[in-house]
């Protein structure tokens, strides 16, 4: 996996690995509701559509970054702007 230096922290960080995984976009997704809309995880775990809306969140993720580098987009700009449009739009 390549690393990188931090500016302004010399300790050598782990970069992130393009294309994530279907495990490592389900996490984020996870992590983003869990902390940023407690109400819609609580309504989604307890309606049991968590699993599901996690499958489709990613599934939904993996099309925007394949959209966007079929734009021109480089690779690890298309994930990051993918993974951010995840979060903030609308519940799929």
């Amino acid at each position: 996996m390549p690393v990188e230096r931090g500016i302004t922290n010399p300790e050598i960080v782990q970069a992130p690995e393009y294309p994530p995984s279907d495990e490592v976009l389900r996490q984020k997704r996870l992590t983003y509701l869990k902390e940023n809309k407690p109400q819609m995880y609580r309504e989604l775990k307890k309606d049991g559509e968590l699993e599901e809306h996690l499958a489709r969140k990613v599934k939904f993720c993996k099309e925007t970054a394949q959209y966007l580098m079929k734009a021109g987009i480089w690779e690890n700009e298309a994930w990051n702007r993918a993974i951010r449009h995840e979060r903030t739009k609308r519940r799929v």
